[in-house]
């Protein structure tokens, strides 16, 4: 059964081990990451991004009972278990399989996972941020082109371009 946890910034290795020396090497983890370019001092430089920050996604067949959930909660690195795992595992199962899908051959996540997930909700993305412009989305497979205000705006398809939180 999968599991999602928060783990106390910096200790993500401390609970993976802790949580292996619990309940053995055939617990696994997964973190969706990207590699993106950011600017440090008038250079770039590609940096890896964890998407969901200080949360992992474990597996284990024995997270079915509560009594092994119970022994999470003790677990060294552990901030705090996010309930309703056993309801939500299809959820957790495709989001996994959609980030998976959306991997490169190293493991981390392709531009057009961040384009799909643009493009399935441009309109709330337009609406929440320039609620007083005229825009167009105009559709393109090396891009994402849209006009504001008769100025066209054209991202290019970069592997190493994330859409980041603000």
């Amino acid at each position: 059964m999968w599991i999602v946890v928060s783990y106390k910034k910096h200790e993500e290795q401390l609970f993976k081990n802790e949580l292996r020396k619990k309940f053995g090497n055939d617990t696994s983890f997964y973190s969706p990451k990207a590699i993106i370019t950011k600017v440090i001092k008038n250079s770039f430089k590609k940096v890896e991004k964890k998407l969901i920050n200080n949360y992992l996604l474990c597996f284990n067949e024995k997270f079915k009972d509560n009594y092994f959930l119970n022994i999470i909660k003790t677990t060294k690195g552990l901030k705090y278990l996010l309930p309703g795992s056993f309801c939500n595992q299809k959820n957790i199962i495709n989001f996994l399989t959609f980030c998976k899908k959306n991997e490169d051959k190293r493991g981390y996540i392709k531009f057009d996972f961040f384009k799909d997930i643009f493009i399935k909700n441009k309109e709330n993305f337009f609406l929440k941020l320039f609620p007083n412009l005229n825009y167009k989305f105009i559709e393109d497979k090396n891009s994402i082109n849209f006009i504001i205000n008769g100025k066209l705006v054209k991202i290019k398809n970069k592997n190493n371009l994330v859409f980041n939180s603000l």
